[in-house]
């Protein structure tokens, strides 16, 4: 199968199939597309496919990926949730929970040493780029 085309756009598909006769029989459809980010550098094609698979009268299209400046651009990123938005707190909380005390005992070797723990701790937060597994 051609990595290149996408599901909408390649006809031995279901996808294909289903989407196609769609218009043919009036019935609302909705699509949740995760991991645009992860598409082996496609992306004119896949925003190209979309765009023109979408709208009022085609089917609706929840979209998920990375926040890349070419899918924040041809998506109106104002319109996105940011996962960091909803996860950052969480991975605060626990993060202070499961490692404040490691910290201080084992990496700075000193328990008083708590505005260096939580520097420390901000980081490690931080370079968890919103992934909390």
């Amino acid at each position: 199968m051609d990595r290149s085309a996408t599901c909408l756009e390649q006809e031995s598909t279901p996808s294909y199939s289903v989407y196609h006769k769609q218009s043919q029989t009036p019935v609302a459809i909705c699509m949740f597309i995760d991991g645009l980010d992860e598409i082996d550098g496609q992306y004119d094609s896949v925003i190209r496919t979309i765009k023109r698979s979408s709208g009022p009268d085609k089917c609706e299209i929840c979209l998920s990926s990375r926040p890349l400046p070419v899918f924040e651009e041809a998506f109106n990123a104002s319109l996105g949730l940011g996962l960091h938005d909803l996860t950052y707190h969480s991975i605060r909380a626990y993060a202070n929970v499961q490692l404040f005390d490691l910290i201080q005992e084992r990496v700075l070797h000193d328990k008083q040493n708590e505005h260096r723990a939580k520097d420390i701790l901000d980081k490690i937060v931080e370079r968890a780029n919103e992934v909390f597994l």
